[in-house]
């Protein structure tokens, strides 16, 4: 573990309520409000958001399965494994979550 720098904050700070509504109408109806929720609810990296694809996601079990991320290596952009063992896992998501991506995955459908 690396030494912390004299001047390093070490608190962590949470959003409140207040500031995570603000949050909640800046990003509602925007291209990345996924990326925003899945970050928000399950704590997901941009790399992860932007890794998932629809057989990642089991609406019966209601879990994202993460085993990939997008990357940008030697300037391409690619999908790739995720790094660590760790990094692999299933997040279960809340019940806003599964409804909005229902809500996706139905207009995926339609198009």
């Amino acid at each position: 573990m690396p030494k912390l720098k004299i001047d390093e904050d070490t608190d962590i700070r949470t959003f409140d309520n207040k500031e995570l509504a603000v949050l909640d109408e800046c990003f509602k109806g925007s291209n990345i409000e996924l990326a925003y929720l899945l970050g928000k609810y399950c704590g997901l990296r941009m790399g992860e958001c932007l890794g998932l694809t629809w057989d990642c996601v089991d609406f019966d079990r209601g879990v994202i399965i993460i085993n990939k991320q997008l990357q940008v290596q030697d300037r391409v952009v690619k999908i790739v494994q995720v790094k660590t063992r760790n990094a692999k896992r299933e997040i279960v998501m809340c019940d806003k979550l599964k409804q909005f991506m229902l809500a996706l995955y139905a207009q995926r459908e339609i198009k």
